[in-house]
């Protein structure tokens, strides 16, 4: 083969490859896999081709990098959530702790009561021992201490201090339980927000949250802040924030936003709706507040199916076969003082069974 035909060969073999060149990358799930000069008959899953291979690697690693990047985001907030949920049970354990030693302090005040009825009755006391009966439980024989270098009257007022002490532990441990059991209810839904973002500004929105209604109890330096600026920070509600509603639309055209995080969904909810727009949510469980520009009255069918299977998409029954999704009208709903943002509560309510999915097209 002299040098000519060398040239032809060669040549027709690069006017083939140029005329098949079809710069595509893999997608697994929303990542993007691998990318390649050609189709390839061996690709699993969706495929996005491009017109030439510039806009291919381009495209490729600047994908691959946010998506690297926000993984680390979402690492660090979930290690920081795992220590708050670690805090907060380590408080959980002391106020049960106390709430046990209150468990008798009924006993105290009943004593009290006793001693001052039958104490002055000195053949009623020997040892240091009162025996009465207790006409509290069906008069049985109850023996009660009394300190003999003191007066009746202190004995009494020792006993009732006592009461008054374990009371007011009771109703402080009961109300700080309650408050660590609403704060794992509210770290319970940022999980279930964080296990469903992939957007980085929706991680903006998450750490703002964990940083204002969990303040300095947490590990900052996690987030990547320093706790010296923490007081310098004005309140979340205070500052203008970029919700970036997610919006999608019905197949008939009809506007559906969804919020995919606590902030989201109080903006969406509160801000964004109005009294009559469709509000649909997970029933029972954590998940996204999906709002309909229309009152379900004016809704075919297949437009509240898109909308309710959103809502449990992005919840925590994402994963099941079927998810049940209550719907009412935005008017319906009332705020919880002291909550988490976003949490509400509703009386008057429709239910609809769907499977979790995306149906409607994302805007």
């Amino acid at each position: 083969m002299d040098k000519s035909d060398f040239d032809l060969f060669f040549n027709t073999i690069k006017d083939g490859v140029k005329t098949k060149l079809a710069p595509c990358i893999n997608y697994k799930g929303e990542k993007p896999s691998d990318f390649y000069l050609f189709k390839l008959c061996q690709f699993v899953g969706e495929i996005k081709q491009f017109n030439s291979l510039n806009e291919l690697v381009y495209s490729y690693y600047h994908e691959k990098f946010l998506k690297q990047n926000n993984m680390y985001g979402k690492k660090d907030i979930y290690e920081t959530i795992k220590k708050l949920y670690e805090k907060i049970n380590k408080k959980i354990d002391i106020y049960k702790k106390d709430l046990a030693k209150c468990e008798n302090m009924e006993k105290y005040k009943n004593y009290g009561e006793l001693v001052s009825v039958y104490g002055y009755n000195s053949e009623s006391i020997k040892d240091g021992i009162l025996t009465c009966e207790d006409y509290n439980n069906d008069n049985q024989i109850v023996k009660i201490p009394i300190d003999e270098e003191l007066t009746i009257t202190k004995n009494v007022e020792n006993y009732y201090e006592k009461y008054n002490k374990l009371k007011r532990t009771k109703e402080n441990a009961e109300k700080l339980l309650a408050e660590a059991l609403d704060k794992l209810e509210h770290l319970s839904s940022i999980e279930t927000s964080l296990d469903m973002t992939e957007d980085n500004s929706d991680l903006f929105l998450i750490k703002e949250e964990i940083l204002n209604y969990f303040g300095e109890s947490h590990n900052i330096n996690a987030l990547n802040l320093h706790k010296e600026n923490i007081a310098k920070r004005k309140p979340v509600k205070k500052q203008k924030l970029e919700y970036n509603i997610h919006h999608y639309k019905s197949h008939n055209g009809i506007d559906i936003y969804v919020g995919k995080n606590n902030l989201q969904n109080e903006y969406l909810t509160f801000t964004m709706a109005s009294p009559n727009d469709t509000w649909l949510h997970i029933k029972g469980s954590t998940g996204s507040h999906v709002i309909i520009k229309k009152p379900y009255t004016e809704l075919d069918d297949k437009t509240l199916i898109e909308a309710a299977s959103l809502a449990a998409y992005f919840s925590d029954k994402k994963n099941e076969a079927k998810a049940t999704v209550d719907y009412t009208l935005k008017k319906e709903l009332k705020k919880v003082k002291g909550k988490a943002p976003g949490f509400c509560i509703y009386h008057k309510n429709y239910s609809i069974n769907v499977k979790p999915e995306i149906l409607a097209s994302e805007v």
